[in-house]
């Protein structure tokens, strides 16, 4: 016995979100090409407001058996002109941004050819639960994504 169209259908259609969902990820995430020649795995992301230097810095790590970890992502950039708005890209070469990666292997990325930074909530404020997306696209040409959702905390040197 076939179901009738108007059971197929709804059906059909929770699968399709249920599939799409299932390759969405958490709300921090790494990916891109750039993963063909570095590990992109992470245990931990934190962003910090440095408010003498007025810099972001959000970092991915790495947990090592030895204790220390990897930087497996940064992103770090001044402040723009104005100050964070929410949804609108940020282009990291104009506010001194880099993407770095500092790990036991001693396996850096490329140098930044092009990047973006966009927060959608947060940003400002000490504790904020900051959201937001980056994208880089380095000299040789490989690509780096990243999400995130954590609260952020200001600190100073």
């Amino acid at each position: 016995m076939r179901p009738s169209f108007a059971v197929a259908v709804p059906l059909l259609l929770s699968l399709v979100v249920v599939v799409a969902g299932a390759g969405c990820g958490g709300p921090d995430s790494l990916t891109g090409s750039i993963d063909q020649s570095h590990d992109l795995s992470f245990d931990s992301v934190g962003l910090r407001l440095f408010t003498d230097q007025q810099a972001y810095e959000l970092k991915y790590e790495k947990l090592l058996d030895s204790g220390d970890s990897d930087v497996v992502a940064k992103v770090v950039f001044d402040v723009p002109a104005g100050g964070i708005a929410l949804d609108k890209e940020i282009d990291l070469l104009a506010v001194a941004g880099q993407v770095e990666r500092i790990t036991a292997k001693n396996d850096p990325f490329p140098g930044l050819d092009e990047g973006k930074f966009m927060f959608t909530a947060g940003g400002v404020d000490d504790g904020d639960v900051s959201t937001g997306e980056f994208s880089a696209l380095f000299e040789n040409g490989r690509t780096l994504q990243g999400t995130f959702s954590v609260n952020l905390e200001h600190a100073s040197f």
